[in-house]
């Protein structure tokens, strides 16, 4: 088989022979690859199944990038919490709790019009978008329904928590080593 991959900065890269057929890029820049996987031989009824499979090593850290139409976005804890702009949000305090491949879980607390509040939330991924769904909530030291903590981060953000714009296509989020990791796309 053939592997063909342009770059966004129009890079090209090819390798050729039996699969798997590997490229490595070393440094490779953000954005939006092309890949063509072209069968030589062997992709008749009692052939080889052709597959492509995909890997980047991001480092967990802290990081703002939009070039060449992708978006990344990570955030250890405190920058997380210095990121949410909520009117009547103050002392927010942030913690990514462990390593997921799909979603996050934050635990956290703050202060909302001088109530204080503690809570933990799973964030996620779909259609594009953010979902925030609440998993447990106090408030003056009293437990607070989930449903009923969904209903309040709603009204506070004025839109339905379950399907947040960030201003870009989200396409996956996780976390690795305490930070929260948000790959995406430049909406068009």
């Amino acid at each position: 088989m053939e592997l063909k991959i342009e770059a966004p900065d129009g890079h090209p890269y090819a390798s050729t022979g039996p699969s798997p057929v590997v490229i490595t890029i070393k440094d490779p820049p953000a954005g939006i690859y092309k890949i063509d996987v072209i069968g030589i031989s062997g992709l008749n009824p009692n052939g080889e199944t052709p597959y492509v499979s995909v890997a980047a090593i991001e480092p967990c850290v802290t990081a703002n990038i939009e070039q060449l139409g992708a978006v990344r976005h990570s955030y250890t804890g405190s920058d997380l919490a210095a990121a949410v702009q909520v009117s009547g949000l103050s002392n927010l305090k942030v913690n990514i709790v462990g390593d997921s491949i799909g979603g996050a879980i934050l635990q956290g607390s703050a202060s909302y019009n001088g109530v204080g509040l503690t809570g933990t939330l799973l964030l996620y991924a779909h259609g594009g978008n953010l979902g925030i769904i609440p998993l447990a909530a106090t408030a003056f030291g009293l437990n607070i329904p989930a449903q009923t903590a969904g209903q309040q981060i709603g009204s506070a953000l004025g839109d339905d928590p379950a399907n947040l714009s960030v201003g870009f296509h989200i396409d996956r989020l996780f976390t690795c080593g305490g930070v929260l990791m948000i790959d995406g796309r430049t909406s068009a």
